[in-house]
């Protein structure tokens, strides 16, 4: 499907032909997305979602232009608005939330060989969480960017979408009942593993806003982390007196 062709239904007075091209763009969109994160996604690949881009963009302002009619203008045809935008928001937001869950079990999608010395499960789970996050916003930053035009703001909107699965999961483990070593684990990716080496990463120096991410744990879970490490960390230095 091209831009072209779907200008040419959005100006016919056709439903069902515009809904299947549009759910053929949705799908263009979804394969295109999903085929950028695999190892090694080709330039094609990048082209069609540069294309599905380029028509999300040109419906949005067909969008803007009906929505922006004088009064006592005609009625908006029934397929207006679309809401593309929209759409492709919450395709991203599904793809990230997969692409999160298959780190935690698909240990052949990542570079594990460290992971596989991480002496807990806690351990390895966060740490596959974290490689996949690192790996999927810097492809954004340096192959999807280029795609989209700056209104998208893309390295932002996957940076967010990406800490926010994150973060959901690593506030889940802090509240679960640690042990010492565990809490000392999830405090350094907390304190100094994502902040320093993903996001202050070069590749995305200028391309995304730290300050409006937030933290990772809430300052209240952060504090009750710290609390149970270091009370932890006391108790397992006191020696039983001898007998």
């Amino acid at each position: 499907m091209t831009i072209e062709g779907l200008v040419q239904v959005c100006n016919e007075d056709d439903k069902d032909t515009l809904q299947k091209d549009y759910e053929t763009l949705l799908l263009h969109l979804w394969m295109a997305v999903h085929t950028t994160f695999s190892p090694t996604p080709s330039g094609e690949h990048l082209e069609i979602l540069r294309s599905a881009v380029e028509t999300i963009t040109l419906l949005e302002e067909k969008d803007q232009q009906w929505e922006g009619r004088p009064e006592g203008s005609s009625e908006a045809p029934v397929w207006r608005p679309h809401q593309c935008r929209h759409t492709h928001d919450n395709l991203l937001e599904k793809m990230v939330d997969s692409q999160m869950r298959n780190a935690t079990v698909e240990e052949d999608n990542i570079s594990v060989s460290s992971v596989d010395n991480l002496s807990t499960s806690m351990k390895r789970e966060v740490c596959r969480m974290g490689k996949r996050l690192k790996e999927d916003v810097l492809r954004v930053a340096r192959d999807i960017r280029d795609c989209y035009p700056p209104d998208f703001d893309v390295c932002n909107l996957y940076v967010r979408l990406y800490h926010q699965k994150f973060s959901a999961k690593l506030t889940e483990l802090a509240r679960s009942g640690l042990d010492v070593d565990d809490c000392n684990y999830l405090l350094c990716w907390v304190n100094n593993y994502y902040p320093n080496d993903i996001l202050k990463h070069k590749d995305l120096e200028g391309h995304i806003n730290m300050e409006s991410l937030g933290t990772l744990l809430s300052e209240k879970d952060l504090t009750t982390l710290e609390e149970q490490y270091l009370l932890q960390k006391e108790n397992r230095s006191v020696k039983l007196p001898e007998l």
